[in-house]
């Protein structure tokens, strides 16, 4: 009922009202989907991400705020497979996922638009929610075109190979090619070589941005783009997830937990954190890219609000329960829409 009715009002908000986040990037990657209509190379531009262009395209041909209406869609499609996951891994108050996930003010600016995080969290929470329901080899299929919607997920098809190496599954590495594979040959007419994917990446740059540069700058930002709360929660449910896997026996579950979830998070924002220091890959600094692994941020949060709340939730009294959570959605409300 909360998801379905935050949907709601963001449609209302990009059917009934102009504009959109980040003006350049954001009309620029409808542009290239709409454009692919008539000119089919476009569906294998590296900047308009192929993948978002693929499942963006026929709303692109009904126009821009049809592309906005489907990043909706994605974002909210993603949220749920986020509590899904959150729901089969057992965590306690699991429907809190929606309110971590939407109750974040760059969510609600990022989703608004064309922009290709949207496509990233749907794939990536689709492939999450997958593998945690033991379809293992669908999840790993669907985890391979992660790439093709940004290019953090050539890290997250990194950390797969390291938790199947975990979990003992190294047969199944292949599966993680599936997507370079696909794309390749789907777009190997429109650029006459089949690695065309590696070789016409705009990202591969060697040359170092010069400028002063700090590296708390993400760190910082994170206060702005998910809120004080959330912050606090998220980095506890980070250190529990760390401390399980260390502890405790490993189950595919928590491997899962550490690899995917906790890892897909940590691994995008350090490297951004890098990129960003030393002006490496052309990072001028855009903190919404953090917001594709906004389904892992909310499981994550859950975790760590139930870690710091469980002195209340042993009492095991409705009323504290409801006071507790009430708090919650009163001092996520504040951060996000009044402060």
């Amino acid at each position: 009922a909360i998801l379905g009715s935050i949907t709601v009002a963001l449609l209302c908000v990009v059917i009934f009202t102009d504009g959109t986040a980040g003006n350049g990037d954001s009309l620029c990657h409808y542009l290239i989907a709409r454009g692919a209509a008539k000119n089919h190379s476009l569906f294998f531009d590296h900047w308009g991400k192929p993948l978002f262009t693929l499942l963006s395209f026929p709303f692109a041909q009904l126009g821009f705020t049809a592309v906005k209406c489907y990043n909706v869609l994605a974002m909210s499609i993603a949220c749920a497979a986020a509590y899904h996951t959150a729901y089969i891994a057992g965590i306690k108050r699991a429907w809190l996922t929606v309110l971590f996930f939407f109750f974040a003010s760059e969510t609600i600016e990022v989703t608004p638009s064309a922009f290709t995080e949207p496509t990233f969290a749907l794939i990536l929470a689709v492939a999450i929610l997958l593998i945690s329901s033991n379809r293992l080899k669908a999840g790993l299929i669907v985890l391979s075109f992660l790439p093709f919607a940004r290019p953090e997920g050539l890290f997250i098809l990194q950390l797969a190979a390291d938790f199947l190496y975990a979990a003992n599954r190294i047969s199944l590495w292949p599966l993680l090619l599936t997507g370079h594979v696909v794309i390749s040959l789907m777009g190997y007419p429109y650029h006459e070589s089949i690695l065309w994917v590696f070789t016409e990446n705009p990202y591969a740059r060697t040359e170092l941005l010069e400028g002063e540069r700090h590296w708390h700058y993400f760190p910082v930002r994170m206060y702005y783009l998910i809120g004080p709360v959330s912050c606090f929660v998220l980095s506890a449910g980070i250190l529990h997830t760390i401390y399980k896997y260390l502890k405790l026996k490993k189950t595919v579950q928590l491997h899962l937990s550490f690899w995917l979830i906790c890892g897909s998070f940590l691994v995008v924002f350090i490297a951004h954190s890098i990129f960003w220091t030393f002006g490496m890959f052309g990072s001028i600094g855009l903190t919404r890219v953090i917001m594709g692994t906004m389904p892992c941020i909310a499981i994550l949060c859950v975790a760590g609000f139930n870690l710091i709340s469980y002195p209340l939730y042993k009492l095991q009294r409705k009323a504290t329960e409801y006071v507790t959570t009430g708090l919650l959605f009163i001092a996520l409300f504040y951060f996000t829409f009044l402060y």
